[in-house]
């Protein structure tokens, strides 16, 4: 949920139409009450952002769900949006790490400590 509502929310025109607020502000808190979502949750406005149907579709995924269950807009959505930033944040988790790893190794060697303990 935290990665999808990261993404942030950009309504459509029919989206605006749809929700009515007098601005975003009050267009962002009806769609954050008709998402269910927790008041703690930071839900924000991004021009990359999903559309309010997509946001819907992607937080209504079940955990195990077969590809040829789900919805055309859910498989869409899943190709065209999240997948490719799910593996853009992926590695730049990976890269972290590996940064990490290196700087531990090097702080290793600097204070003579082997790190290839069995």
């Amino acid at each position: 949920m935290t990665f999808i509502t990261k993404m942030g929310l950009w309504f459509t025109k029919a989206e605006e139409n749809e929700l009515k607020g007098n601005s975003n502000v009050d267009r962002l808190k009806i769609a954050k009450e008709k998402l269910h979502l927790p008041d703690k949750l930071v839900l924000r406005f991004s021009e990359k952002g999903l559309s309010y149907r997509e946001m819907r579709a992607m937080l209504n995924l079940p955990k195990k769900q077969k590809y040829s269950d789900m919805t055309t807009e859910q498989l869409v959505t899943l190709r065209n949006k999240v997948l490719f930033r799910l593996q853009k944040e992926i590695d730049g988790h990976i890269f972290s790490w590996n940064r990490l790893k290196k700087q531990i190794q090097l702080v290793a060697k600097a204070k003579g400590v082997d790190l290839n303990i069995v």
